[in-house]
């Protein structure tokens, strides 16, 4: 992310810091502002008055997030940052985590950074003609040497990265996809089956697309392509 970016999101966010409580909406916490014909801010606020997050809205009604989003911790620290086109995630995302040092100052570290626009453009570049699997293969797909239920699933859990905006919002849910090992052993051709949030459908196909090789499936002493169902959680604890 270039310098330019990180000033202009610094700028738009402090300039946002300065909302009166006048303009409160509805739900207390929620403040939803007209700054242009189609533009909106959101930010929403908590008792205390320190602010979790802000961004830009195209239209309230339906709520469709387009531009800046800015997340903070409970205790004003940037917890993530990033881009929002259509309500769709895009471009690169930076998570924070605080640390505590033995003073007990907190400081934020350095971000993990996530590019979704790698996910949007897999997805046009891919190719979505299927083979048609073999219905039974003699050797299933294994994942890291091992049982592919467990050892994916640990590939999931340490990866998966809860995107902010339905956090905030107390939004859990989850998302079933379907994609194809290859005779090579390359993940291939995710489709999302269902899904519960639009956040959740980008960070499943983030998670699928950037999943490394598997063992294929083998069949006939060869291996073959096979297909894999897998459902994604998104649990806040």
């Amino acid at each position: 992310m270039s310098k330019l970016v990180i000033f202009l999101i610094t700028f738009l966010t402090i300039s946002l810091q300065g909302i009166s409580q006048d303009d409160y909406s509805g739900n207390t916490d929620l403040v939803i502002k007209r700054i242009h014909a189609n533009i909106y801010s959101i930010t929403r606020i908590q008792n205390d008055g320190m602010i979790l997050y802000t961004g830009f809205l195209k239209s309230k009604k339906p709520l469709i997030k387009s531009g800046v989003f800015t997340f903070y911790s409970p205790s004003g620290h940037l917890a993530a940052l990033g881009y929002y086109d259509n309500d769709i995630l895009t471009g690169e995302w930076m998570f924070f985590k605080t640390k505590t040092d033995p003073s007990g100052m907190t400081d934020n570290n350095i971000p993990r950074i996530v590019d979704y626009d790698k996910v949007h453009t897999y997805m046009r570049n891919e190719r979505l003609v299927k083979p048609v699997p073999i219905p039974i293969t003699e050797v299933s797909p294994s994942y890291n040497g091992g049982d592919y239920r467990i050892e994916f699933e640990k590939y999931i859990t340490e990866n998966l990265i809860y995107p902010a905006f339905p956090r905030y919002e107390g939004i859990e849910g989850q998302v079933l996809i379907q994609f194809r090992i290859s005779e090579k052993g390359e993940v291939r051709e995710p489709a999302v089956v269902r899904s519960s949030h639009k956040d959740f459908t980008v960070e499943a196909l983030r998670l699928i697309i950037e999943a490394p090789d598997w063992e294929p499936g083998i069949h006939n002493k060869k291996a073959v392509n096979d297909v894999i169902n897998w459902t994604i959680d998104f649990r806040m604890q």
